[in-house]
């Protein structure tokens, strides 16, 4: 979890692509759960509530929320939403990954 949180503190392509490779062994519907309660935990800092699920990456989160659209951010959270419907049953979980990660990325870029 302390790897794919790291990637999602650091959004660059080079990163996720990284990342994908060397997590497409974890369950796939875990990865999505941990980027839904990062993405819930940006939302509520963009929204001026507080961290929920992991306050022990404050720091990363609060320097990632300022530069954040508040509607960009709940469009990604509804996609990681619908991202979790299939996440038990991905055609390829590197492929999966990759995606759910340069998604990710694209908020900032």
């Amino acid at each position: 979890m302390e790897e794919f949180l790291r990637c999602l503190s650091h959004p660059r392509i080079d990163v996720a692509l990284k990342t994908a490779e060397r997590l497409q062994k974890t369950p796939v519907a875990d990865l999505v759960g941990w980027q839904q309660r990062w993405l819930y935990d940006l939302l509520a800092l963009k929204s001026g509530g507080a961290l929920r699920y992991y306050p022990r990456y404050s720091k990363e989160l609060t320097a990632l929320a300022v530069g954040l659209d508040a509607l960009s951010l709940a469009t990604a959270l509804k996609a990681a939403n619908e991202r979790r419907a299939i996440a038990d049953h991905p055609l390829s979980a590197r492929l999966f990954i990759e995606e759910m990660l340069l998604e990710y990325q694209q908020l900032f870029a």
